[in-house]
């Protein structure tokens, strides 16, 4: 990291283990005196996903090494943030969230700022998803659209988020209320997710995501012999309509041996008579994208550089 000459943080106040951020914050200042790094601190606070990427991407440059000091929505956020500016820039995260999957994956099992910064650093090359023609999410993880989105809109309020913090060693499920389960599980059933065509062949599954398997490891739970390329990702369908939600629960728990879905280089949906706004579950936030008419996945062939303690997510 010879090229680095400053150090830029981007975290919130909201990350589930945010009140670690102090230490953190200590350990990086360390870290950077001993290299010689400047250092700039980003707070990202109530933003929606595109207004905090831009204003992360406003205040990256040449020579920065951006890390995100949180959970996966502020490492999502980040990551993208550097890959829209394409500066000549290095993403590295320290997880202060819930499920960390995204450092889970890069970092390992590293989880101390000093261990995280000695890494080699490696290319990764984001799932780019494009809707009706342009580039709207640059992933180093997974998107879902459906009936994900409706969990995560109640998992994310602020009372719900206190009930994760006390339960932060266990599954976000698990701060559900049982009187909040068939609320929830009524929500889902009303949802009026479009069909959509996928080669050739209609489809009516109201739950769908592309998931990059290293970075979302504990979501999907798939055979060891799955080895992941470049250019291949996980496309998820299933419908889930028709069950409660603690059914939707168990069969969530049964899809860890075989996930509902396949292996694939790209991915092109397009939606029958859609005339209402999707929304996006990405990496833990919901992002509304609008009315959508086409939507397609496909791996960048434009690499972001990434610090990592092994080179599997490439």
């Amino acid at each position: 990291m010879d090229d680095v000459n400053r150090l830029v943080i981007v975290y919130s106040p909201k990350s589930t283990r945010a009140r670690q951020y102090t230490k953190v914050r200590a350990d990086l200042q360390h870290q950077a005196d001993i290299k010689g790094w400047t250092i700039n601190e980003i707070e990202i606070t109530d933003l929606p996903y595109y207004q905090a990427v831009k204003k992360i991407a406003a205040n990256i440059r040449d020579g920065d090494l951006v890390l995100a000091a949180g959970g996966d929505g502020i490492a999502q956020t980040t990551f993208q943030a550097i890959y829209t500016s394409k500066r000549s820039s290095i993403f590295a995260t320290v997880p202060l969230g819930n499920a960390n999957d995204i450092s889970r994956a890069i970092n390992g099992r590293h989880r101390s700022a000093e261990l995280i910064l000695r890494q080699p650093v490696t290319d990764f090359y984001p799932l780019n998803v494009v809707i009706d023609g342009g580039i709207a999410i640059s992933l180093i993880s997974y998107v879902t659209f459906g009936a994900t989105t409706v969990l995560v809109d109640y998992l994310n309020r602020d009372n719900m988020r206190h009930r994760r913090r006390l339960l932060k060693n266990l599954s976000p499920a698990m701060s559900i209320s049982a009187k909040d389960f068939n609320q929830i599980s009524r929500q889902i059933s009303d949802l009026n997710f479009p069909d959509f065509i996928r080669n050739g062949r209609t489809f009516t599954d109201d739950s769908i995501g592309f998931f990059l398997i290293p970075a979302a490891h504990n979501i999907l739970r798939l055979p060891k012999n799955i080895a992941l390329a470049k250019s291949e990702f996980f496309f998820h369908y299933a419908t889930t309509r028709d069950k409660n939600l603690m059914k939707k629960i168990v069969m969530a728990g049964a899809w860890t041996i075989k996930f509902p879905g396949e292996m694939t280089e790209l991915e092109e949906l397009k939606f029958i008579n859609n005339d209402q706004n999707i929304i996006a579950n990405i990496s833990g936030d919901n992002v509304d994208l609008g009315k959508i008419k086409q939507l397609s996945a496909i791996r960048s062939t434009r690499p972001v550089r990434i610090l990592s303690s092994t080179p599997t997510p490439s």
